[in-house]
């Protein structure tokens, strides 16, 4: 049976206390920081959390975003020079725009989650294969 792909994303429950989203809401709205996690929500769909939106996918971001190119534009320069975003550049020229912390805890995520599953499993098996018996004593 195929795994069913997660479609989980953590995110700190504290997100909105953190002083630099709380200063990102003060200066830009609560519609700059809708279109910040909108965009995180994109950056999640990418193979093994590599990931980074090229500079000429804007307007199909803010298509799927459902907002103005220019807030959406605001919103990505705000962020890059709040440090919520990077910009990368390939070896043909072409920009790109990430979230080297939202990369990283999705990787330390995804490994956390990975010990967790191992641990169940070894956990399963020595439950079931203790002497050949079940051994629930509930």
């Amino acid at each position: 049976m195929a795994k069913k792909k997660s479609y989980y994303m953590p995110l700190d429950e504290d997100f909105l206390n953190d002083p630099e989203v709380q200063i990102f809401l003060e200066e830009e709205g609560k519609e700059a920081v809708f279109d910040y996690l909108m965009i995180l929500l994109k950056m999640r769909n990418f193979e093994d959390y590599d990931f980074m939106i090229p500079f000429s996918y804007i307007p199909l971001l803010r298509r799927e975003i459902n907002t103005t190119t220019e807030s959406l534009n605001k919103t990505i320069n705000y962020c890059i020079g709040n440090g919520f975003f990077k910009v990368h550049k390939d070896v043909l020229g072409d920009e790109f725009f990430y979230s080297e912390r939202r990369q990283n805890d999705l990787r330390n995520w995804k490994l956390s989650t990975e010990k967790m599953s191992e641990a169940g499993k070894r956990g399963n098996e020595i439950r079931w294969n203790k002497g050949g018996e079940n051994t629930n004593e509930d």
